[in-house]
């Protein structure tokens, strides 16, 4: 309820790249027009494109309307969990990960903002795979990761909602998600239909201009195979 921070986990799905590092950014307005672009550089000894990424950004804010668009592109990607199998260890799979994003907003006189987007990210067999023994110092299951080299995995997130200032003190925000994983493939090489829908609330009063407190509630379900 705090916050929303792009596709679920970052880096178009739940790998690391939730953060970027080894990065170069350029972003600018110019009137109404935003843009912007970003590259990681790839971390892996003799393999120039393995761990590299981008990103793109475009939007247009003008008056009580805004839109922004979205695209990323990441290679090898990692995720983690805990392994089923090996006590003290984790199951790693690496990805290589792609998402697009359209969010719009509209602003109706000073009192509240309508907030709506779609977003969509794909994980897929990673085309430089790499080889990684270690997840952030853990041990790895097996001792080496998991190059995954199933079907494309598709998830599909809406989300739409908004905030009103009942005072100049007091704001209210809600928002709705919900992220479908659509079934492809089978067994370990797949991934089952599921969704999770996910509500929040986020009261926000503003004491002085140097003081605020806020109380927020998020509640989650989830559904599917």
């Amino acid at each position: 309820p705090l916050g929303f921070s792009g596709t679920i986990g970052g880096g178009g799905g739940e790998t690391e790249d939730v953060r970027v590092d080894n990065s170069i950014k350029y972003w600018n307005k110019i009137g109404p027009v935003n843009f912007g672009a970003l590259y990681k550089a790839g971390e892996v000894s003799g393999h120039r494109d393995a761990g590299s990424g981008y990103a793109l950004n475009a939007g247009f804010e003008s008056g009580p309307f805004g839109v922004q668009f979205a695209y990323e592109a990441f290679k090898d990607g990692v995720t983690g969990s805990i392994s089923t199998t090996t006590a003290d260890a984790v199951k790693a799979t690496i990805y290589d990960t792609k998402a697009g994003m359209l969010a719009a907003k509209y602003k109706i006189a000073d009192v509240a903002t309508v907030k709506v987007g779609v977003e969509r990210y794909v994980r897929e067999a990673p085309n430089t795979p790499i080889v990684v023994n270690s997840y952030y110092g853990e041990t790895v299951q097996g001792g080496v990761a998991t190059n995954w080299a199933g079907s494309n995995l598709p998830n599909n997130i809406y989300f739409f909602g908004g905030d009103y200032n009942f005072t100049q003190q007091f704001n209210l925000a809600a928002g709705y998600y919900t992220w479908r994983q659509q079934a492809n493939g089978s067994g370990s090489t797949g991934q089952l239909n599921g969704r999770i829908n996910t509500f929040s609330l986020l009261a926000d009063y503003h004491f002085t201009k140097r003081t605020d407190a806020y109380a927020g509630w998020m509640y989650s379900e989830y559904k599917g195979a």
